[in-house]
């Protein structure tokens, strides 16, 4: 199991990485209103799956998963 510990730990702070650039552009993504009231960016109102850092973090899980997938497939 060696050979996967710098992998996973790549992949760790890639997912890590994504997380906080996402936190970072959050207070940009809501923005209040005068009457406090919160205001979608119209960036995200128009393509609501392409921001989201859940479903990018997921894909990098899934690539990742499906490399070492296909690793033992071939290798055994």
């Amino acid at each position: 199991m060696d050979i996967w510990l710098w992998p996973t730990i790549a992949v760790s702070l890639l997912i890590l990485a994504i997380g906080l650039a996402s936190f970072r552009r959050l207070d940009r993504t809501v923005a209040e209103t005068e009457n406090g009231e919160d205001r979608i960016a119209e960036e995200v109102m128009d393509h609501p799956f392409t921001l989201n850092p859940i479903l990018i973090v997921i894909a990098v899980a899934a690539v990742f998963i499906g490399m070492v997938i296909a690793y033992y497939a071939v290798t055994y």
